[in-house]
């Protein structure tokens, strides 16, 4: 049948554009093994037949050029992407937005953490080299799922898997080699020096301690509950709580507060009176020493008669 130009032209405005990269999709967003930016930026990278940096410097790069040329700002471009792609600084939103334009994906932000910029402080957050777990490797590789590298594993305080509660790698088992996450690997889950397995290799390995296993579930259990949580109530949910435990716990005594949970005053003070931003690291002790939930801390209805009753609950037992 044929068809009218007017008719033509109406299909054709239906369709909608193609995106210039592929529209592939994170993995494992609302769980507490959702996928980083960087882990998902190699993907699209190596779909394409890429490696990481060339993509970055040849199509990301210019995207972000385009981007910020109206907004007179200078984000970081480089290819350091623990501190950068997957963060919480202004320089992370540009990044998702230009591999956004560039996949037509609107969940971007999930792989990141940047829904905390108004949370925790940027210091000591990710780590500067990969870390993995090897059982997950073995686990995915076996089962022929996709080979990633979950954000729970850039965060510096996590140490631990707390699926296989195993310790994670930090260097090759083979060779030795550190794998700092600016410098392109052949593809994830090979090391970048000799390009071996980087999955379980049946060498015997220390058990990580209850402690390890409680962080790495905690903030795995916050990063699962990102994309349901409202920016409004994180903009002041640690200042809150650490009114409600100053007020509750120590008797309104904030230097009571600094000696059980072994951070100094002034510290407490600032975070408080919202001066500076806690590190997660910090919250996360606090959490731990009162018995609450990490997740509820940050993302519960702080202030609330809910998140209060359920607080109280905690330190009375």
């Amino acid at each position: 049948m044929n068809m009218s130009k007017n008719e033509a032209t109406t299909c054709n405005h239906n369709v909608p554009s193609p995106s210039r990269l592929y529209h592939l999709e994170p993995i494992g967003i609302g769980t507490p093994f959702v996928e980083s930016y960087s882990s998902y930026l190699t993907r699209v990278a190596h779909a394409h037949l890429l490696a990481a940096p060339d993509l970055v410097k040849h199509v990301i790069s210019p995207e972000i050029t385009d981007l910020v040329t109206a907004r007179n700002k200078t984000p970081n471009k480089s290819y350091k992407l623990s501190w950068v792609v997957n963060g919480l600084s202004t320089s992370t939103e540009v990044w998702i937005e230009a591999l956004s334009n560039l996949t037509l994906r609107d969940d971007l932000a999930w792989t990141t953490l940047l829904r905390f910029r108004q949370v925790f402080s940027e210091r000591k957050l990710l780590r500067e080299e990969k870390a993995w777990c090897p059982h997950c490797f073995d686990r995915w590789k076996n089962e022929g799922l996709p080979i990633y590298e979950p954000l729970l594993w850039m965060i510096a305080q996590v140490h631990a898997c707390p699926e296989h509660r195993t310790f994670l790698l930090c260097s090759c088992p083979h060779c030795g080699e550190d794998m700092p996450l600016h410098k392109a690997t052949k593809a994830i889950g090979l090391c970048r020096k000799c390009g071996n397995w980087l999955g379980d290799d049946g060498r015997f390995r220390r058990d990580p301690t209850d402690e390890h296993l409680r962080y790495a579930t905690a903030i795995g259990e916050l990063l699962a509950h990102v994309p349901c949580c409202k920016e409004i109530a994180l903009n002041t949910s640690i200042p809150h709580l650490l009114d409600y435990l100053v007020e509750r716990r120590t008797k309104g005594s904030e230097i009571g507060l600094a000696k059980l949970v072994r951070i100094k005053q002034i510290y407490i003070g600032d975070w408080r009176q919202g001066k500076y931003l806690p590190p997660l690291g910090a919250v996360a002790r606090i959490c731990r020493f009162f018995n609450l939930s990490l997740r509820e801390a940050v993302l519960g209805e702080i202030g609330g008669e809910q998140q209060l009753i359920r607080l109280q609950m905690n330190m009375d037992h």
